[in-house]
């Protein structure tokens, strides 16, 4: 089964509603851009632009890593983290034709070791 995997370095952010800016028109928060065209960049930068679309069935995992203070409440919503690495890997970079091809997650979500930093870590199988 082929499979790429990637770390993302920097802080994941959540993709929820979209903020209304009037009229109709609808945007992403600020930092959610900014996250995922890392991810779009990481991805290029370990595999390359991709040629094609995936347009098979992919299983993706996902490890977000934080750097939070023990008593410090969780941060985001771990389908929101989901939702923001599969719109990247789909519309931001076009790893994936469409992100409902995604059939599986495995999905997690923990503190920074000693000295490690904030990332994620990325990898589909197909």
């Amino acid at each position: 089964m082929p499979a790429r995997e990637l770390v993302v370095a920097g802080v994941a952010q959540t993709q929820g509603s979209m903020t209304s800016k009037g009229r109709g028109r609808m945007v992403h928060k600020p930092a959610l851009v900014a996250w995922r065209a890392s991810v779009a960049e990481a991805w290029v930068r370990t595999w390359g632009e991709p040629t094609e679309p995936l347009s098979v069935p992919v299983v993706a995992a996902l490890e977000v890593v934080k750097d939070l203070e023990p008593t410090h409440r969780w941060f985001g919503d771990l389908d929101k983290l989901q939702r923001a690495i599969g719109d990247a890997l789909s519309i931001d970079v076009k790893v994936i034709a469409d992100d409902a091809l995604i059939v599986g997650w495995v999905a997690s979500k923990r503190r920074c070791r000693p000295g490690e930093m904030e990332h994620a870590r990325i990898r589909l199988e197909w």
